[in-house]
Parts: C-alpha cells; sequence; structure tokens
C-alpha cells in the first residue's frame, strides 16, 4: 500500500491506498472513522491527499504507547513486528468504544508483545 497523509473534513489521517484491479487506487475509512469524525451517508467531505513522510510510523493509542513505555519486553516485541502489523495492533485497541475495552486489548497485546520481546 502506498501511504499517503488524507485530511478529512480538516482532521489529519494516516492511511493506505488500496489497489485496485484495474491499477488505480480508493481510500477506505471505516465506520470507526467515520464515528469519531461525525460522518454520515451523503455528507459532502473536503479531503487533501499528500504522500505521508513517515510511511512506517504508526500512531498509537494512549494506552498501548504507556505501556509500551512501561513494559521493555513488550516494547522489543513490538519494534520486531513489521509497521503493518504494529498499525493492525494499535487498531485493535483503538477502535474499542469503552475506555475499560480498550485498557483490556492493550493488556492482551502487551502480554503477547512481552512473550516475543
Amino acid at each position: 500500500n502506498q501511504r499517503v497523509l488524507v485530511t478529512l473534513n480538516g482532521h489529519p489521517l494516516r492511511r493506505g491506498l488500496l489497489p485496485r484491479a484495474d491499477g488505480s487506487r480508493y481510500l477506505l475509512f471505516g465506520q470507526l472513522v467515520c464515528r469519531r469524525l461525525g460522518l454520515r451517508v451523503g455528507d459532502t467531505l473536503r479531503v487533501t491527499l499528500a504522500p505521508d513522510p513517515n510511511p512506517d510510523q504508526v500512531d498509537l493509542p494512549e494506552e498501548l504507547a504507556e505501556g509500551l513505555e512501561a513494559w521493555p519486553e513488550a516494547a522489543a516485541g513490538f519494534a520486531r513486528l513489521t509497521p503493518g502489523r504494529q498499525r493492525g495492533i494499535a487498531y485493535r485497541v483503538d477502535s474499542a468504544k469503552r475506555a475499560e475495552t480498550r485498557l483490556q486489548r492493550a493488556m492482551q497485546e502487551l502480554e503477547q508483545l512481552a512473550r516475543m520481546g
């Protein structure tokens, strides 16, 4: 995936342009993004795109970032993963609606990462 910086109605996001069979590319915004930005079907969007100068950068939810900082073994395991796998873990934690669920998911991921470290 070609990584891009997207501004969606003024909100910055990092995304990958997904390929189509015909060679064109598209962006996908799931329910989580739409819900957080208050988007509804039929809304008009202002979108800007630019190449991501740091395509391997992963935006971490607070629960995961704090856990990695406090747990060196988990941080070592996380560092061994590809950026795509890191994004997947970050998304799993960040996609939880409730704070308790986010924390629980972060702990599950950190425990697995520590075993890898």
